[in-house]
């Protein structure tokens, strides 16, 4: 007779000497867990074995989904019933389909998050502040987010022009870095208390790694509201001349003297050549937000 557990009949496999048996369910988790058999837990530690922690990703880069997996398997030999050969290979294969590729980003202090914001972990060398226009520099963003297995995403640099405001670009939020921690939640956050730059550094590039201070100008041409700042975006980010300058942000909480730190706002550039954005501490860096 079928014995129902929870208005179901359910059986598990146990090898009896030589032959496999059915055995109900409730004997080995109900409330009989011993099933009046002291020799259980030793039967059913000979017939399984223990793998060795594994670490198994979906893809490549930093950003790629990945399992530890642990499990213990049974011992499979020419008596082990077919029925339960074929419910453990749909067991794996259902295992397998779960580790699919999946951008879902890193893990968080909130669980799992999208990897949704960096600064550039290069500059734009000789080009200064000439980054193609916006959709050069979107174009920038994209290739690096790319190189750290988040290109599916739609990247966008956060620059402001006389037609468009950085702050209506990066979509709504949140964001999180590529540690899984949370850079703001909203635009308001964003541009009203801002990204923490002081303690543990929260603004990091596409590699998790944080801006040495050698490098801390992060160009923007935006005022700390995130509308354009006139004047001061390298004409409209086609222009490394020496006559031409951008506005730009810290990505530390190091402020010149009489000024305020800001991560999107703090001083101009000397100018738009590849000298210019290096002579106070710059290397033509340009921060990168994911819209979707």
């Amino acid at each position: 007779m079928p014995v129902t557990v929870d208005g179901r009949h359910d059986f598990v496999w146990e090898r009896d000497g030589g032959i496999w048996r059915e055995r109900p369910w409730l004997r080995y988790f109900g409330a009989d867990r011993n099933g009046g058999d002291p020799q259980r837990k030793e039967r059913q530690s000979a017939n399984t074995m223990r793998t060795p922690r594994r670490r198994r990703c979906a893809a490549s880069g930093p950003h790629a989904p990945c399992l530890e997996i642990e499990m213990r398997v049974m011992r499979i030999d020419h008596r082990t019933p077919v029925p339960l050969v074929c419910a453990l290979a749909l067991i794996g294969l259902i295992a397998l389909a779960s580790c699919g590729d999946d951008e879902s980003g890193p893990t968080g202090i909130d669980g799992p998050s999208p990897f949704s914001f960096f600064v550039t972990s290069v500059g734009s060398d000789e080009r200064g502040g000439n980054y193609g226009g916006l959709s050069g520099a979107d174009q920038f963003c994209s290739s690096l987010a790319s190189g750290a297995g988040a290109g599916s995403r739609t990247w966008r640099a956060y620059l402001s022009t006389a037609e468009e405001d950085a702050r209506d670009r990066i979509g709504v939020g949140p964001w999180y870095n590529a540690a899984g921690v949370r850079v703001a939640e909203n635009l308001r956050q964003l541009h009203t208390e801002g990204i923490p730059l002081s303690g543990e550094p929260v603004i990091l590039d596409e590699n998790g790694q944080p801006v040495p201070f050698r490098e801390h100008d992060i160009v923007s041409g935006t005022r700390s509201d995130g509308t354009w700042y006139e004047g001061r975006t390298c004409q409209e980010w086609t222009s490394n001349a020496e006559s031409a300058i951008a506005q730009v942000g810290h990505s530390d909480d190091f402020s010149p003297a009489g000024r305020d730190s800001r991560w999107n706002s703090t001083h101009e550039s000397l100018s738009c050549s590849q000298e210019g954005l290096a002579a106070r501490l710059g290397a033509g860096r340009i921060y990168c937000f994911a819209i979707r």
